[in-house]
């Protein structure tokens, strides 16, 4: 139950930061970003390593899956503020 809990809470974390990434045009807080990003994506992969249930497995796919999306936001919001 406590997986489920907070699988469920670093998605909601990396979901707001999502939000948060879309709206600023500037790197100020990417150290804070990638910090959520890599948290999630390693509690996720553990989780799913070790498996307890189907419901568990579940949930870490999808934080996986949208850690996934945070991730390649903040490479092309970086590529966009040094390149363009």
């Amino acid at each position: 139950m406590f997986r489920n809990i907070l699988l469920a809470v670093i998605a909601l974390l990396n979901l707001i930061f999502i939000f948060i990434i879309q709206g600023h045009q500037s790197v100020d807080r990417i150290d804070l970003n990638i910090i959520v990003a890599a948290l999630g994506a390693i509690i996720s992969i553990l989780f799913l390593i070790v498996r307890k249930s189907r419901l568990n497995f579940t949930f870490a796919i999808i934080t996986l899956l949208i850690v996934a999306f945070h991730v390649s936001l903040i490479v092309l919001h970086i590529y966009d503020y040094v390149y363009a």
